[in-house]
């Protein structure tokens, strides 16, 4: 492998429907009633405490400056729930010489309970966290107070898991900040439960009830200090490209990245690695190592034949989709190539595979385990002594033979999956831009729209040895219509060793 540049690549996921599913939108545009809701259709907040609240310029328009003695507040927020599916987004501004704590937003009795919900100001300027009453918290440690504003999405799903013959309700909850995820939270959904007389306010979180002595505050002091903007409340799941628009609707546009150290030149030996590395700062960094329109025209010949012939069009589109570019070559030849990233998903290392495929010569069984040892080399260095789970989309068996060093292989035959297996099912589904709505959980299974699929396309040596448990999982997949199976498995931290 030799004469690579790099290409710093910077787009975005396709424009996410930010007004869907939007309950309320307090922006503080209106001066003379800060606790207006703008769309009309959330309560209008008053103002309570002792101090004061202003509307200034802020991250868009005006925002809602407070003193750490001021907030706003509604006993009449029934069409905010945080009893079932919700996601909140907001951006914020406080220094660190502010008060060492203070509630950004909250949902709560007088006194803290049991399933109340906060974002809070933690003790220092690095901490931030949303705090489920008597149940835990999704916590973020960074440099968040510190006099610039700052964007937070909160998110909480609701969904059921099988536990033997019993059927239990959980929750995960997220956290974004700053368009990354930093943080989650998971239980039963009934210690998610919004409790009895719960005040929704901005400002503040739960400031406890003085007639009651056995009523506490949370956090400690529960009054924010700062500056607020554009609080939307939502009663659905915000993907990652709701955040990522969100992000961009405050700011105007996204900073551009900038190349802090460019690469140095590469030269390996073929059928080995090269290393090329190189220092960037922005938002939305991914970085890629690739030839030029002449390897898009070469992948879309090897593949041309077989029963997934990829175009130049759709393969163009993954060098935007996906980070890492994976090509295997012999005699200067392009013999497999495949397009992945590396990432995390609710904090848990992944490899993502978007599309894959291998030439149908005799040597393709080393071409397929030559790409994927070098995923898990990647996956490895990127992510060491953690345990890596790995996924992709097939629509023929001999797909599955990519999987075969990972443990855990779901869906695998004689195993009949967990809740949890499920959904990181649908985990994997999000990533890839497939619907959840019309996504078969129990077979894994993803139905087309009526184009192309992007899978891992391999066609097996000896199919014959794969299994009719394997093959029946791809019975009634039209594969015309772009029906996938949406499969995954795990790579222990331990194996990935060996391919250091």
């Amino acid at each position: 492998m030799t004469g690579f540049s790099a290409i710093l690549l910077w787009s975005l996921p396709a424009v996410a429907q930010i007004d869907e599913g939007l309950v309320a939108h307090y922006n503080f545009e209106n001066a003379d009633d800060l606790g207006k809701d703008a769309i009309g259709n959330g309560p209008t907040l008053e103002i309570a405490g002792e101090g004061g609240a202003e509307a200034i310029d802020g991250i868009k328009g005006k925002a809602l400056e407070l003193d750490g003695f001021t907030w706003l507040e509604s006993y009449e927020a029934d069409a905010i729930v945080t009893g079932e599916t919700f996601s909140w987004s907001l951006w914020y501004k406080a220094g660190e010489d502010r008060e060492s704590s203070g509630g950004i937003i909250s949902k709560s009795p007088d006194g803290w309970a049991p399933g109340a919900k906060a974002l809070f100001k933690g003790e220092g300027d690095d901490f931030l966290g949303f705090d489920v009453g008597w149940v835990g918290a999704a916590e973020h440690e960074g440099e968040v107070f510190d006099d610039d504003w700052h964007h937070v999405v909160i998110t909480c799903e609701f969904f059921e898991e099988e536990d033997g013959e019993e059927v239990i309700e959980l929750a995960y909850l997220a956290m974004y900040v700053d368009g990354a995820w930093a943080g989650e939270l998971e239980e039963e959904a009934e210690a998610f439960g919004e409790p009895e007389e719960s005040v929704f306010r901005i400002g503040s979180g739960s400031p406890g009830d003085d007639a009651d002595e056995e009523s506490e505050p949370f956090p400690e002091i529960p009054f924010f200090s700062g500056m607020i903007d554009e609080v939307r409340i939502y009663n659905r799941v915000l993907e990652e490209e709701d955040v990522i628009e969100l992000l961009k609707d405050g700011l105007g546009e996204l900073p551009k990245p900038e190349i802090d150290s460019q690469p140095a030149d590469a030269q390996g030996i073929a059928g080995r690695s090269a290393i090329l590395s190189v220092e960037a700062e922005g938002i939305l960094l991914s970085y890629q190592w690739f030839k030029g329109d002449a390897e898009i025209e070469e992948m879309a010949d090897l593949c041309a034949e077989g029963p997934n012939p990829f175009g130049i069009g759709l393969i163009s589109k993954q060098t935007e989709e996906w980070v890492l570019i994976t090509t295997a070559r012999a005699g200067g030849r392009l013999k497999g190539f495949s397009f992945s990233t590396l990432e995390r998903i609710g904090g848990t290392p992944a490899v993502i595979v978007g599309m894959a495929s291998i030439h149908r010569t005799s040597k393709r069984d080393t071409v397929l385990r030559a790409l994927v040892a070098e995923q898990l080399r990647r996956a490895v260095l990127a992510f060491p002594d953690e345990d890596v789970v790995i996924g992709s989309r097939f629509n023929e068996p001999s797909g599955f033979e990519a999987l075969r060093v990972l443990t855990d292989i779901v869906p695998r035959p004689g195993h009949r999956a967990s809740g949890e297996e499920r959904a990181w099912g649908r985990r994997f589904v999000k990533r890839f831009g497939l619907s959840t709505l019309s996504y078969d959980e129990r077979r894994f299974v993803s139905p087309g729209k009526g184009t192309q699929a992007c899978v891992f396309d391999h066609t097996s040596l000896k199919p014959e040895k794969l299994g009719a448990d394997v093959a029946a999982y791809f019975d009634n997949l039209d594969v015309a219509k772009g029906d996938v199976l949406v499969a995954f498995g795990w790579a222990l931290a331990e194996d990935l060793e060996k391919h250091l």
